[in-house]
């Protein structure tokens, strides 16, 4: 702050670095107190899933597709360890080679078992116009629940 320079200036340490303390703790209180639980729904994976419980209500969980950021969540939430990350580059998802399936385009939907269907994909926006790219015949999307940036997909096999 300006005013603990204007104590340093004046050769008065012990107050201007209380300010500086006293003005860092203000700001840590506000943008957590206040700022990070705001932006809580935009970065957690609970409320689709329990829009994902909603929807499959009765059914075991089958794969679940999920955007790079949000696979651990969907994951933990769920309870759900059958999972694939949907990416347009897969060679670029994770800095280490990972054991989840990466699916990147149309031959790899047309892989997954007809009894992992419906999957359902829990994706950004971005995410999701690539989806709808690679999407094709014999697999039909729906949109369970879409906020700004987050959607909540549901894939069935029309044969």
């Amino acid at each position: 702050t300006w005013t603990s320079l204007v104590l340093l200036w004046k050769r008065r340490p012990r107050p201007a670095f209380f300010l500086i303390f006293l003005s860092s703790a203000v700001f840590s209180m506000l943008s957590f107190g206040m700022l990070l639980p705001k932006a809580d729904s935009f970065f957690a994976s609970d409320g689709f899933v329990q829009v994902y419980e909603k929807d499959a209500a009765g059914r075991r969980p089958g794969l679940f597709i999920a955007g790079k950021l949000f696979v651990r969540g969907v994951s933990f939430y769920s309870g759900n360890k059958n999972m694939a990350v949907l990416t347009d580059n897969p060679k670029g998802v994770f800095y280490t080679k990972h054991s989840l399936p990466m699916i990147s385009s149309t031959q790899d939907l047309l892989a997954i078992g007809r009894e992992n269907f419906p999957v359902y994909c829990f994706l950004r926006a971005k995410e999701y116009r690539f989806l709808k790219t690679i999407v094709d015949e014999p697999i039909k999307v729906t949109v369970l629940e879409e906020r700004p940036q987050r959607v909540l997909a549901r894939l069935d096999r029309v044969e």
